[in-house]
């Protein structure tokens, strides 16, 4: 299963789902810049994402001290008129540490 984030241009998140709020470890997301409280690096990654693109974000996991490697793709799209930025999150850590053996 997939996170799937839907955001307008200005950040503000339209939808959200609930696997990537699991991902993510937070109970609920209103804003992108909202991910700089959780992890700088999470953010950037998020906020540099650039169309039909792909990257890797390690997110550490204060609480339960794990760390997770994320991938994150981007699509934009007009939407009912609005631009939207669709952010796919995938949790590859398993595929990560498959790759490791």
């Amino acid at each position: 299963t997939s996170g799937l984030m839907v955001s307008a241009k200005t950040g503000h998140i339209n939808h959200i789902n609930k696997e990537a709020l699991r991902l993510f470890n937070i109970p609920h997301l209103s804003h992108v810049k909202s991910l700089s409280n959780l992890d700088q690096k999470l953010y950037a990654a998020v906020e540099g994402l650039q169309p039909d693109s792909r990257t890797e974000c390690t997110l550490q996991d204060k609480e339960i001290r794990i760390k997770k490697v994320l991938g994150l793709q981007c699509v934009e799209i007009n939407l009912k008129g609005e631009d939207v930025r669709i952010v796919t999150i995938q949790d590859l850590s398993l595929e990560m540490e498959r790759k490791e053996c």
